[in-house]
């Protein structure tokens, strides 16, 4: 059986959002982005701009709340058609309590323009590795 929860992203903000999204906490999908965590990766999918950089970071917050720090977590990025440095930043702070417990994250970039962008944004984070 599959249930499919919808919300009008107009209206499904702040503390309304945070409810939502901790419902849901291993796969969000919105138009045009889709966020899913299978045990240690979290793959990443879609446009992800200033528009999502709410949904980003609280989805990865709570994506990562239980996860164990003994395991690198594999955020897989490579799928990623776009993303703005408002999006970058959301990455950052989506992952930050997970790497401030010793957690490690590891992410697989896109190729070209976001790849670069997201490579020279995140560089110097600590526990914040690409390849």
């Amino acid at each position: 059986m599959s249930v499919l929860c919808q919300y009008d992203g107009r209206t499904t903000l702040g503390a309304d959002l945070t409810r939502a999204l901790d419902l849901h906490p291993d796969w969000v999908y919105e138009a045009d982005l889709s966020l899913r965590r299978l045990e240690r990766v979290i793959r990443v999918e879609g446009t992800i701009d200033t528009l999502d950089d709410e949904v980003l970071e609280h989805s990865l917050q709570r994506m990562t709340l239980d996860l164990p720090t003994d395991e690198v977590l594999a955020l897989d990025l490579r799928h990623i058609q776009a993303v703005t440095p408002a999006a970058c930043e959301a990455l950052l702070r989506g992952t930050r309590a997970f790497r401030d417990r010793g957690g490690r994250v590891r992410c697989g970039l896109p190729a070209g323009d976001s790849g670069r962008l997201l490579s020279t944004l995140t560089h110097d984070a600590d526990r914040f590795e690409v390849a």
